[in-house]
């Protein structure tokens, strides 16, 4: 019993503590709940369904009880009340170690993909470990099988919440993806997109695509190079005028530049190779909240059936 009340303690501590943008504390009843549920998807989404400006609380509690099921834990409750599925993710992911947020991130998305850079944008900016993961979450999101429409807003998101890793996160979306057929059509967008969101790390971007694809001269590293340049001019961040690709290009070559190529390119190769990992997590979660929750759209409430009177019975009773 001195244990069960322990648990609750840290429990109806913890959601402020360790929680993303959360400013209310559980009560010690649904703290309780909670607590009961243990890793019972089906349940945590009930309590998030009863108390939805609470999703975020009971997943991150949750979560910490049951670091395991993190990202299934996440996933249920953003299925179940989508609208905050960005806090949602943000809270479960500062519930556990920051080796699990590509995981976590992955399947929130996973069953939320129209509010993809929303959520990893709140992942990668809830804490600086996080932000540390963010080629590895959009590898992640890419490796489940993920849009090109998803992928790009994946890393729009991790760029604008983790804009010193917009180069890693460009070159983790080319070592996932490739760079032949249509997947070169979604590499540019992403470089596109994430110059955009970091127009500072445009040559950063370009050194690092550069020096893995087969130099500046090469195809691939000319459309990255023109596409990083086009983002960049259009971002409302941009200071300093517009840029060229001539100046980009000779900025890239620059020590500054090349200096982040080694450890961009080290921190997009170990996304990637844990990207099928964290995939297969993200996928086993995405499949458990599935078979177990029901999202609120889906939810049939069977009608009411009266059965109308007969105007010829007599009901009414004389003294």
């Amino acid at each position: 019993m001195k244990t069960r009340s322990i648990i609750l303690a840290a429990l109806i501590g913890l959601a402020p503590l360790s929680g993303f943008a959360q400013t209310v504390t559980m009560s010690a009843a649904l703290a309780q709940q909670v607590a009961a549920a243990g890793s019972d998807l089906a349940q945590i989404a009930q309590l998030a369904s009863e108390n939805p400006t609470m999703a975020p609380q009971i997943a991150n509690a949750a979560a910490a009880a049951n670091p395991g099921s993190a990202p299934a834990i996440a996933a249920a409750v953003a299925t179940t009340v989508p609208a905050a599925a960005a806090n949602i993710a943000a809270s479960v992911a500062n519930a556990v170690p920051s080796a699990q947020a590509a995981a976590i991130t992955a399947a929130v998305v996973a069953k939320v993909p129209g509010s993809a850079q929303a959520i990893v944008q709140a992942v990668v900016s809830s804490n600086t470990a996080n932000a540390g993961q963010a080629a590895a979450i959009v590898s992640a999101v890419a490796a489940t099988g993920a849009s090109s429409a998803t992928i790009i807003a994946a890393a729009t998101g991790a760029a604008t919440g983790a804009p010193a890793q917009a180069a890693a996160i460009v070159r983790a979306v080319v070592t996932q993806q490739g760079t032949s057929g249509g997947a070169t059509a979604v590499a540019v967008s992403v470089a596109t997109a994430v110059a955009q969101a970091a127009p500072a790390q445009a040559a950063a971007i370009v050194a690092v695509v550069t020096s893995t694809s087969g130099g500046s001269s090469s195809a691939v590293a000319t459309a990255i190079t023109t596409a990083v340049v086009a983002g960049a001019n259009q971002s409302p961040n941009q200071s300093g005028g517009a840029i060229s690709v001539a100046s980009v290009t000779a900025a890239a070559a620059a020590p500054t530049a090349q200096a982040t190529v080694a450890a961009s390119t080290a921190t997009a190769s170990t996304a990637s190779t844990n990207a099928s990992t964290s995939a297969a997590t993200a996928t086993t979660a995405v499949t458990a909240v599935t078979a177990t929750v029901v999202p609120p759209a889906l939810v049939v409430v069977a009608p009411v059936v009266t059965t109308p009177v007969d105007p010829s019975i007599n009901v009414s009773r004389s003294s």
